[in-house]
């Protein structure tokens, strides 16, 4: 935002909080405000208490049969699966059918 909005969030005043979501399945991104503050945002005053967090992102995870569904549905089936040793990831490669 910074560079294409002309923002001026200060990084340093802000932290990086990752949480897992149990019922969603998924990790949530989120940016922290250190302290209370304001930022602008394209022209626009932006105020932030401290503690308050802005959701940058979601990662939702799947079991590897839903991975082989999701891509049947969308006209794809699953060539090769990658696992790491302690089964947290996985990397699929699909391909069109």
């Amino acid at each position: 935002m910074n560079r294409e909005l002309q923002a001026d969030f200060d990084l340093d005043r802000f932290a990086h909080v990752a949480v897992w979501n149990r019922a969603a399945r998924r990790v949530e991104m989120h940016l922290e405000s250190a302290c209370a503050q304001q930022v602008r945002i394209a022209g626009h005053i932006v105020e932030f208490e401290a503690g308050e967090r802005i959701w940058t992102e979601s990662s939702y995870k799947y079991e590897p049969s839903e991975v082989d569904e999701m891509g049947r549905a969308a006209g794809f089936v699953t060539s090769k699966r990658w696992i790491d040793e302690d089964a947290r990831f996985a990397l699929s490669l699909l391909t069109a059918r």
